[in-house]
């Protein structure tokens, strides 16, 4: 429970830095999007563990 809080956490971050981003340089949604696939890839790499039970679960909400 407390990693899926913590990978949470990491996601809203992450969604904080990347409004800014786009408030920032007024990107496109198609590069809005790359740069979020980019960031999962990354995360994935860091810690495949804890990003593929973060995938499954928001994958199967409710």
């Amino acid at each position: 429970r407390n990693e899926l809080n913590d990978h949470l956490d990491t996601i809203d971050s992450n969604l904080d830095n990347l409004q800014t981003m786009l408030s920032t340089h007024g990107f496109s949604m198609d590069s809005a999007l790359l740069d979020i696939q980019d960031l999962l890839s990354s995360q994935e790499q860091q810690k495949p563990t804890e990003t593929e039970a973060g995938a499954a679960d928001t994958g199967t909400s409710g």
